[in-house]
């Protein structure tokens, strides 16, 4: 439902955003990893009743996956770093004295608040160096 349909909510759940988030509508194709839930009947069956296309990747070859596994990167890196619990890219580097178990507390509302502003205030407007 989110990645189909409009973000018409934006503006009213989180005023203080200040792009917009245009993204929407049926993808004709939808490229994914070999997970349970990418084979399930619901999932199947919801993409065959849209249209979509299901091309399956091969199994660990993340290189079929790139775009994707480059934005779980730079979300890990940029966006999840400095939140409650956040270790950074290595566990083991995390700072003296920082337990992320003690600190690891954010409300489901303020997550999704700080995601929603991430993606459409600083990723959507950040320069891609693999787009031209």
């Amino acid at each position: 439902n989110h990645a189909i349909l409009p973000k018409t909510y934006l503006k009213a759940r989180y005023p203080d955003i200040r792009s917009a988030w245009p993204c929407f509508g049926v993808p004709s194709i939808l490229k994914c990893d070999n997970g349970a839930e990418f084979h399930s009947a619901s999932f199947t069956g919801a993409c065959l009743d849209l249209g979509i296309e299901l091309q399956y990747c091969p199994i660990k070859q993340p290189r079929y996956k790139a775009r994707i596994e480059r934005f779980f990167r730079t979300f890990s890196e940029d966006a999840l770093r400095g939140l409650p619990g956040s270790t950074g890219s290595h566990f083991y580097n995390r700072p003296k004295g920082k337990d992320p178990v003690r600190s690891a507390t954010i409300s489901l509302d303020v997550l999704q608040h700080y995601i929603h502003t991430w993606i459409v205030d600083v990723y959507m407007n950040k320069r891609h160096g693999g787009l031209r």
